[in-house]
């Protein structure tokens, strides 16, 4: 059961921030690894159990924080008897591209610098970490005047917070110039606006103005992921809201969400969800 605490979008209505509930029933080695086009930022509210990353299995406790960058792998294989709760905040880079500042795109490298993506619930990081999680619960729940300057300003501290304490990834991290963020982020918006229709990356790159070959290296740069997995991302997100929201066919929300045909969409669907497309449906 998921509940949606708050969201924001660009100009394009598309998500680009979205902090939600999510409620899990006791379950054992339940492997489901999937990815998302969002960098990733869950706290475990209630209950314990085991999950995987990077071929490894590794354990689950009360207050422990995860981090997960775009397109990462991951899966939660077991939950405890009691079930479990998490407060998951799914975050698109461009959140933190703010105005000609190049330094914030750096923010992103956060995401894959803790070891094991896992932070102990016990490490004062982890608490404070905790606390930013918390603050931005808050101001998407008060939902003021401004909250979402607020929600961007909150995580920006959170996720510096996290790179000093690992200053050799901080160092390493891409700087980006804010005149390639703004090429990205027209092209990403076309891509949002456009995600259902026939795509072509010299259309998309020239909505960047560079060549396709700059584009998907800079996209790459930017965004931690090339750009037809972020197409393919953001056409699965489509599907997996059609699927929960509609009695539509599988055929018919391959075709809204995108896809040309059943068979490459329930290959993509299972390789980016770890399950079919009538299985998520069941769920």
């Amino acid at each position: 059961m998921t509940e949606e605490i708050g969201s924001i979008s660009n100009r394009s209505g598309a998500a680009i921030c979205r902090m939600f509930r999510s409620a899990a029933q006791p379950r054992k080695a339940g492997y489901r690894l999937h990815r998302h086009a969002f960098a990733e930022l869950s706290l475990i509210l209630e209950g314990e159990g085991l999950y995987a990353y990077g071929g490894a299995v590794h354990p689950i406790r009360p207050g422990d924080v995860f981090l997960f960058a775009a397109n990462g792998q991951h899966c939660i294989t077991d939950i405890g008897p009691g079930g479990m709760v998490l407060l998951n905040l799914h975050v698109s880079p461009r959140f933190l591209w703010v105005g000609d500042d190049p330094a914030a795109s750096r923010l992103t490298a956060a995401f894959s610098c803790v070891p094991d993506n896992r932070m102990d619930a016990c490490s004062p990081l982890c608490e404070s970490v905790r606390t930013g999680l918390l603050a931005v619960r808050e101001e998407f729940a008060k939902a003021e005047r401004d909250y979402e300057l607020a929600v961007r300003a909150r995580l920006m501290l959170v996720l510096l917070e996290i790179l000093r304490a690992f200053p050799q990834q901080e160092k390493s991290a891409c700087r980006v110039s804010s005149d390639s963020l703004r090429r990205v982020e027209c092209a990403i918006e076309y891509m949002d606006a456009h995600f259902s229709e026939p795509l072509t990356l010299a259309a998309i790159a020239a909505q960047a103005g560079v060549t396709r070959e700059y584009f998907s290296t800079l996209f790459h740069t930017c965004y931690g992921i090339s750009p037809w997995e972020y197409l393919t991302l953001r056409r699965i997100e489509c599907a997996k809201e059609r699927l929960r929201t509609t009695d539509d066919t599988v055929l018919a929300v391959a075709l809204f969400s995108g896809f040309n045909n059943t068979a490459n969409f329930n290959r993509l669907f299972r390789n980016y969800t770890g399950v079919t497309p009538r299985q998520y449906r069941s769920f």
